[in-house]
């Protein structure tokens, strides 16, 4: 619900209120998954013979303070002021604007989010290792796939339902109270919601369940002929840590699975993270609307793939083989739809930049070339207006008038 919910809906909101690039959000969403790729490698290889639900209840809880850690550049930052909201942005021959930025944010802040998302993702990786390996330890094989497509399906439908409750709490202002006298709503450029709410809901999940995983049995009662079964199918070879790496890249299909995997989870982590930051910019939608629309995709798309793809295996008894040509049909269908992803709005046709306006030569030169000094026009606050007339778009009624 976090990592692939509520934190892609809020990457736009906390690049608007801190000043981050996207950049800067690429770099802490690669710590997260740079983290749980180490943690992966280091945590299975001890943890596999470990009280695995207890490294999961401590799992739990350091994501639960990782995400907590994550809001805390809101409360020490203080309440947010939208560049330009108090300012009507009109030509004034006699008023005159300081232009300068606001004071960048400390970069504390910044090492505030880079910390968090690398315990979160240290914390996370323990779910899809000792997690899974937990439950095919306690389950019947041939159920084994069934309790995987559920397993999965709620790991989609939990990012739905972040992105839902993301784009609802993006419509309340993320400083409560403070929004008064602003002359700002959702629909204001300047507008940031407030995403950290989800973010305490997270965090607040996570500390709750922490309780029930330090209550489960290392091995759950009548499923020791399970182990026993797979025992007898397995290769018992005492390895060091390299060794075992060795072998495993040596396997061909451990690497085909994995190289799988890594192309997925490319898409996920890529696309998914700023897909609604996406959204927004390029069909010039509401962080709250470009949330909900995508949040739609994931629920009507990945929750049903992941559902029918634990359930179909065990209701038509597929063997290895069928399922790897679903598996490759699958991608195929994806291919002709790619080419979607390039679907898009024309750029806005912004005077001064994209566009030469009246009297404005040359363009992509200033979206202030040419106009009247007198004006002290502010160019960091950002509140376009639109000529009807010419279907120009100009950077603020100041451009607009001067």
């Amino acid at each position: 619900m976090f990592t692939s919910g509520f934190y892609p809906v809020a990457i736009s909101s906390i690049q608007r209120q801190f000043g981050y690039s996207s950049t800067m959000m690429g770099i802490l969403t690669g710590a997260y998954d740079f983290a749980a790729a180490l943690g992966a490698v280091v945590i299975t290889h001890y943890g596999h013979t470990a009280h695995r639900p207890r490294w999961l209840g401590f799992a739990a809880l350091a994501f639960a303070a990782g995400t907590f850690c994550m809001t805390l550049p809101v409360w020490l930052a203080g309440p947010y002021t939208a560049v330009g909201a108090q300012s009507n942005e009109l030509c004034d021959g006699g008023h005159s604007i300081n232009d300068a930025c606001a004071a960048a944010p400390p970069r504390g802040y910044f090492a505030i989010f880079l910390l968090s998302m690398a315990v979160l993702g240290t914390a996370a990786s323990p779910i899809y290792s000792l997690g899974l390996t937990f439950l095919d330890d306690n389950v019947k094989p041939e159920a084994n796939s069934t309790y995987l497509g559920i397993f999965f399906g709620l790991n989609a439908a939990g990012p739905a339902l972040g992105y839902i409750l993301g784009g609802v709490f993006l419509n309340i202002y993320v400083s409560p109270g403070h929004e008064t006298g602003q002359d700002i709503d959702p629909d204001s450029t300047g507008w940031v919601g407030a995403w950290w709410i989800g973010f305490l809901i997270s965090a607040s999940i996570c500390a709750a369940v922490t309780t029930f995983w330090f209550f489960v049995p290392r091995q759950l009662p009548n499923t020791q002929w399970i182990r026993d079964l797979r025992r007898r199918h397995a290769v018992n070879i005492q390895r060091s840590f390299w060794s075992k790496m060795n072998a495993l890249n040596r396997n061909p299909t451990f690497a085909g699975v994995a190289l799988g995997n890594v192309c997925d989870v490319a898409i996920v982590s890529g696309i998914g993270n700023f897909l609604p930051a996406y959204v927004e910019t390029q069909f010039h939608l509401t962080a709250s609307t470009a949330s909900f629309l995508s949040g739609a995709c994931i629920v009507t798309g990945a929750t049903l793939g992941m559902f029918l793809g634990g359930l179909l295996p065990r209701w038509r008894r597929w063997s290895a083989k069928k399922t790897t040509r679903a598996m490759f049909i699958s991608s195929l269908i994806m291919l002709p739809l790619t080419p979607m992803l390039f679907v898009r709005c024309d750029q806005i046709r912004l005077a001064g930049l994209s566009t030469p306006a009246a009297s404005w030569t040359p363009a992509n030169a200033s979206i202030y070339q040419g106009c009247l000094p007198a004006c002290a026009c502010d160019s960091k606050a950002y509140h376009p207006v639109c000529d009807a007339m010419t279907g120009i778009t100009y950077f603020s009624p100041c451009a607009a008038g001067c």
